[in-house]
This record gives C-alpha cells, structure tokens and sequence, in this order.
C-alpha cells in the first residue's frame, strides 16, 4: 500500500475543511428552508434565505473544485466577519437572561459558542489562505 497517496489525500481534505464545513453549514440552512417553505407557504423572507444559502453552496462548491484564490479571501472574509457578528448577537441574547443560569442561556452558551467560535476558525483559515495564495504568485 502507498501511504503517500493516503497522506495526500488527508492533506488536501485538511486543506479543504474550511469549503467542507460552510458547505455543510448552508446546506442544513437550504434543506431546513425548503421544508419550511413547503409547510407554512412561501414568504419572501424564506425564499431570499433559501435562495441566497443555496448560491453560497454553489460558490463554495466552486471554489472547492477550481480552487480561486480571490473568491477564498472574499469567502474568507465574509465569513469572518459573520462569525464575528453572530457572536455579537450571541453576547446580545445572553444578555437578555435575568440571572444568566437558565438552562436555556446555558443551552445557549453550550451550542453558540463552540459552533461560533469554529466558524469563526474556519472563516478566518479561509481568509489567511487566500491571502497567501494572493501574494505567493
């Protein structure tokens, strides 16, 4: 057995993790939209949701396989600052809990600030790679 292919193959996955992870992310987004969408009607906020989620999946997806730098650092940059915006508005609603030891401030907490903070990770890889890439040519 080559191992150098195997090391390869786990190099580049590690390498496309962060495309991987928002594909995911947006495509949870898509598919819950849709089932909403099909069960209360079609509201123009869930459409534009639906529509802008589903175009981010097709971008990253493209950037997956051609591997663009400027559409990483722009991606990346999004991102980032989304993730960074979201845990505003996650301190913003903890905020709102009177003792701050509610099970749901601390459900909150649980899941925001881990599933955040890892977006946060990954938006900011993307963007560090796309600036390297930019000026390593």
């Amino acid at each position: 057995m080559n191992t150098s292919i195997a090391t390869n193959r786990i190099k580049r996955f590690i390498n496309s993790f962060p495309e991987i992870w928002y594909i995911t992310l947006f495509s949870l987004l898509v598919i819950s939209d849709i089932a909403c969408l099909f069960t209360s009607g079609w509201h123009s906020g869930n459409t534009v949701t639906t529509l802008v989620s589903l175009a981010i999946v097709i971008l990253l997806l493209m950037q997956l396989f051609r591997n663009n730098t400027w559409s990483r650092f722009l991606l990346g940059t999004i991102f980032t600052f989304g993730s960074l915006f979201m845990f505003l508005a996650l301190l913003s609603e903890y905020s709102e809990f009177p003792l701050g030891t509610e099970p749901g401030a601390i459900t909150l907490l649980a899941v925001g600030i881990p599933l955040i903070g890892f977006s946060f990770l990954m938006g900011g890889k993307m963007l560090l790679k796309g600036i390297r890439n930019m000026y390593a040519c």
